[in-house]
């Protein structure tokens, strides 16, 4: 029997396809109501945003490709391709002073524009790229609403204006860094450790012996707002991530001046100071997500290529006592012969009653 005129006959496959692109059509229509995932295996894109998905993808594998020929590792291209932190307080600054001082303390929020490297001895030095690019890098950072992350964090206050990062890295010991700031326009710095049993243990030495920074006491109290180690770093940190770095061999070939401008780029790093010392440059730097930026930078610079840039001991790490130099001196009063009479003098004198002086 022959088919009516308005009709057509279609064999099963052929109509399958025309339903699910009748499908496709009708959920790209009604697209807000439905979630990505309930599309099917097609999606209706018009060309232009098609063209530039293409040209997207394109880029970035030839950008993944320069880069590996510039020595950069798939390690380290991962660790740059990573989403930054979604919290709103990420454009914060991590560290606010403690409740108890804040009426007499001023608040650590500062502007971002104030936020300039100081060389050794403290000269604001501007930040700029020979390429003209000024790249931005944002630690990855959390806050624990629940409290169960420890104490890491420290606020310092009463640090002179001139105080350099050098001089408080140099007073501090018993533990490495994760993260160094120093405001001097408050005269203040929040500090944070790797290990909360070194902040732990720190926090109870100066409670007890005080802490001095070139002669000057200063006060210690915990930071109000505690500042953590993203998981990506802490993998570093354990594979023996510091924030200070090690070129080995290459006294003569580096001065201070090159790294400096070489690092220039990376906004949120302050060189504290570079040692050169036995042929090695030491780099001491204010934190260990910035020293990260910076070691993979070098790694992937023709000029850095003849040596293997290694990470170096946090010198915060040593032991208790061998940085109080810059504790001030008790002055002794009295002549030495006051005093050597004063030590050979009987202190069970005054209970004699044969005496007439002790009447």
């Amino acid at each position: 029997m022959d088919a009516p005129r308005d009709t057509i006959v279609l064999d099963r496959a052929n109509f399958e396809i025309l339903v699910q692109r009748a499908r496709v059509a009708n959920d790209y229509q009604l697209g807000d109501n439905r979630t990505p995932g309930n599309v099917g295996p097609l999606m209706c894109l018009p060309m232009d945003e098609y063209e530039d998905l293409i040209l997207a993808r394109r880029h970035y594998k030839n950008l993944i490709r320069r880069l590996m020929q510039e020595g950069m590792t798939e390690e380290n291209i991962a660790v740059l391709s990573q989403d930054h932190p979604r919290d709103p307080q990420a454009n914060k600054t991590m560290y606010d002073a403690p409740d108890v001082r804040k009426q007499n303390a001023p608040t650590a929020s500062y502007n971002r524009r104030e936020d300039h490297a100081f060389s050794a001895d403290n000269q604001a030095k501007p930040r700029f790229s020979p390429s003209g690019i000024q790249p931005r890098s944002r630690e990855q950072w959390r806050q624990d609403p629940n409290g169960n992350g420890g104490l890491i964090s420290l606020y310092f206050k009463g640090l002179a204006a001139d105080f350099t990062y050098w001089d408080v890295t140099s007073a501090i010991r018993g533990g490495s860094l994760s993260h160094l700031k120093l405001v001097p326009s408050t005269e203040e710095a929040f500090v944070s450790f790797v290990k909360e049993e070194d902040a732990m243990s720190f926090y109870n030495y100066v409670r007890k012996n005080d802490f001095y920074v070139k002669q000057r006491k200063v006060h210690v109290t915990w930071a109000r707002h505690q500042r953590y180690i993203a998981g990506d770093v802490a993998a570093q940190i354990r594979r023996g991530a510091s924030r200070n770095l090690l070129i080995p061999d290459c006294e003569g070939k580096l001065t201070e001046r090159e790294i400096r401008q070489d690092m220039a780029h990376i906004e949120t790093l302050i060189i504290i100071k570079v040692i050169f010392s036995d042929g090695h440059c030491h780099i001491k730097t204010n934190s260990i997500f910035d020293a990260m930026v910076a070691k993979m930078c070098m790694q992937s610079r023709r000029k850095y290529k003849q040596w293997t840039v290694q990470w170096d001991q946090d010198e915060c790490s040593e032991p208790f006592g061998e940085s109080q130099e810059s504790r001030p001196i008790k002055q002794q009063t009295g002549t030495s012969k006051e005093r050597f009479a004063g030590r050979g003098q009987n202190r069970f004198a005054s209970l004699r009653t044969d005496d007439d002086n002790n009447v």
